[in-house]
């Protein structure tokens, strides 16, 4: 019987909690706290779960590339975009960014991983 694959530790950095709580504001506009607290939350399951085991399956992302992050991966979930990398020693996942398929991803890099939460 094959051994069950290694799991990876799905981790959120700073950036990554800041993005969310965006997505949240913007969808609590249209449909409520409530709903979106909702759709968040099954959002970031979906991502726990799909990234537990198998992180390799999705691509490098085109679009950090372009601009020169070279080691993020892209998963698409529904109307997101979930930005990450892989640390494989540690067997760890780091999630960076959670967009809106509109939102401008080098704009989001320039927001959340350069310049930090505006308040």
């Amino acid at each position: 019987m094959p051994n069950p694959p290694l799991r990876y530790t799905v981790r959120f950095t700073n950036a990554a909690y800041q993005s969310i709580e965006d997505q949240i504001v913007f969808l609590a506009g249209y449909h409520g706290q409530a709903t979106a607290l909702s759709a968040i939350n099954e959002l970031l399951d979906e991502i726990s779960i799909k990234l537990v085991e198998f992180p390799m399956r999705w691509a490098v992302s085109e679009e950090a590339s372009s601009l020169g992050i070279l080691q993020y991966r892209k998963m698409i979930i529904g109307r997101y975009r979930i930005f990450f990398e892989i640390y494989e020693e540690q067997r760890d996942v780091v999630v960076h960014m959670v967009l809106r398929h509109k939102q401008s991803s080098e704009q989001a890099l320039i927001r959340y991983c350069l310049i930090g939460p505006i308040f």
